[in-house]
């Protein structure tokens, strides 16, 4: 991917609690963390680094989605 091709993604963090879900929306590549309700900064910084560690993952798979189903 060159920068002319780069793009931003938005992601979703959710786990279950008693009677619904915490939940956490993030933008990369920048991982910043907004909308969260339920997580405390120290489930935030595990979620950054798990983030971080699998960008390369998500931006395929979002790159994927953007190409449209695949064909069997």
């Amino acid at each position: 991917m060159t920068a002319n091709q780069a793009f931003a993604v938005s992601g979703r963090e959710e786990r279950p609690v008693d009677f619904g879900f915490d939940h956490s929306d993030c933008f990369l590549p920048a991982v910043k963390w907004f909308n969260f309700e339920g997580f405390s900064a120290d489930d935030l910084s595990f979620l950054t680094e798990s983030v971080r560690a699998n960008a390369p993952f998500i931006f395929e798979l979002a790159e994927r989605q953007k190409a449209g189903p695949a064909v069997a």
